[in-house]
C-alpha cells in the first residue's frame, strides 16, 4: 500500500512539472495500472481516484 502511494506521489510530481515527460508520465500511469491519457485533468482525477482508498489528504482550512 506505502509503495503504490509512493509511486502516485512520484506521478503527481511528473505532473506538476513545468515540462513534463510524456513518456515518463505514460510509463508511470502504466506501472500504476491506471488508463495514460493527454488530457492534465484527467490524469490528475485519476491520480485523486486511485489516492481515495488511503485518505492521506489532509487539507488545512
Amino acid at each position: 500500500m506505502e509503495e503504490k502511494v509512493k509511486k502516485l506521489e512520484s506521478l503527481v510530481e511528473e505532473l506538476l512539472k513545468d515540462s513534463p515527460q510524456e513518456e515518463t508520465i505514460r510509463k508511470k500511469m502504466t506501472d500504476l495500472e491506471l488508463e495514460y491519457t493527454q488530457d492534465p485533468v484527467e490524469r490528475i482525477n485519476m491520480v485523486l481516484e486511485a489516492l481515495h482508498p488511503y485518505q492521506v489528504l489532509d487539507f488545512e482550512e
